[in-house]
């Protein structure tokens, strides 16, 4: 039995994941992503399945990708690390989330190349935003 209010563990649980947990990496070629463990939907693992599906189509390099529910952005940074794509927008509702894109891409110096927009669905993204292929692998 927990001893705790709930409003007090709720707290306590919110306090451990945003600054207890550490932060994570994982590679994609030449780039490093930044996340914690609780972020990760699967989009580090079988969301790399991505990579391989449009190599074996010829898919050519597309202008601008999006990952829609990015999470950490497992999927776009790889298209981006396998040179899918030219520039990148990402987007999640998750404040730690969006966090951890703008961890990636400062520390791999993507800011020219990459937007990060802190938005539920498409509500804060600008509508000038324009993408040639859309990913996602939305919560479940």
């Amino acid at each position: 039995m927990d001893l705790m209010e709930p409003s007090l563990a709720t707290s306590w649980k919110r306090f451990r994941r945003r600054y207890l947990r550490p932060w994570r990496t994982v590679r994609y070629g030449d780039l490093r992503v930044h996340y914690k463990k609780h972020l990760d939907g699967g989009g580090s693992w079988f969301g790399q399945e991505y990579i391989p599906f449009l190599q074996a189509r010829g898919m050519p390099k597309q202008q601008r990708a999006y990952e829609w529910c990015s999470g950490p952005a497992f999927i776009g940074f790889s298209l981006l690390a396998h040179d899918l794509c030219e520039t990148l927008c990402v987007a999640d509702i998750n404040d730690q989330a969006v966090e951890a894109c703008r961890r990636t891409v400062r520390t791999n110096r993507l800011s020219d190349r990459v937007s990060v927009y802190h938005s539920d669905n498409l509500k804060n993204i600008p509508a000038s935003e324009q993408w040639d292929l859309v990913v996602g692998n939305p919560p479940f």
